[in-house]
């Protein structure tokens, strides 16, 4: 039995406890276990921020589209002359796709007045030009295409279509008319599994969005 005075004087004597020395640290077995568990957890933090950035994107898209639906048809009706909404085909390291919004004003003459500055899609967000996304992209069928100077005597390609005086629009109304927008796909036509639509309903001029 181990002397109650070693033990006051000599700190070494409290590793010993009934003859054996306890532990004083990890094991390597229990320092790679710590390791992988933080390993795993912060490669989940990460997925998780990654995901949560996207999504906050998405987010951000279907303001800039659903904010000018609305703003466009107010200034119509304000106005009492017809407003264009323009979707543009941008070029970039993907190629040329839709990424840009804005709104025309187009008087009696037909002169335009653009009511606003060309208001792009966050970055990595595009227009799925799909016509089976997005039937407002459709060169063949959406009422307005064309090219517009945008500045510096560049011209941008695109598709859109009118607000009336009266808050309607001259959509087809036999048809369903809906534009999505979604995280840039460098390759397919398959859909985003995030991702935004809005419709809008052309006897009406309302414009309503759906997210899965």
């Amino acid at each position: 039995m181990i002397h109650p005075t070693f033990l006051r004087f000599s700190p070494r004597a409290a590793l010993f406890v009934c003859g054996r020395q306890t532990k004083t640290g990890f094991t390597l077995v229990e320092l790679l276990t710590v390791m992988a568990v933080a390993s795993i957890i912060i490669t989940l933090s990460s997925m998780g921020i990654g995901n949560m950035m996207r999504s906050l994107k998405v987010s951000a898209g279907s303001s800039v589209v659903i904010d000018t639906f609305v703003l466009a048809r107010q200034a119509a009706v304000s106005s009492n002359k017809a407003v264009e909404v323009r979707f543009y085909k941008m070029t970039g390291a993907e190629g040329d796709r839709f990424k840009a919004i804005r709104m025309v004003a187009i008087d009696d003459q037909g002169n335009e007045k653009p009511l606003n500055m060309l208001q792009r899609l966050p970055a990595e967000l595009e227009m799925a030009e799909s016509s089976t996304y997005s039937t407002l992209l459709d060169a063949s069928t959406a009422p307005r295409s064309g090219t517009e100077t945008v500045s510096e005597g560049s011209s941008l390609a695109y598709v859109g279509f009118r607000f009336k005086p009266n808050g309607l629009t001259d959509l087809k109304p036999d048809e369903q008319w809906y534009l999505t927008v979604q995280p840039t796909q460098t390759s397919g036509t398959a859909l985003a599994s995030n991702y935004f639509t809005v419709q809008v309903n052309p006897a009406t001029g309302a414009a309503t969005l759906y997210r899965p």
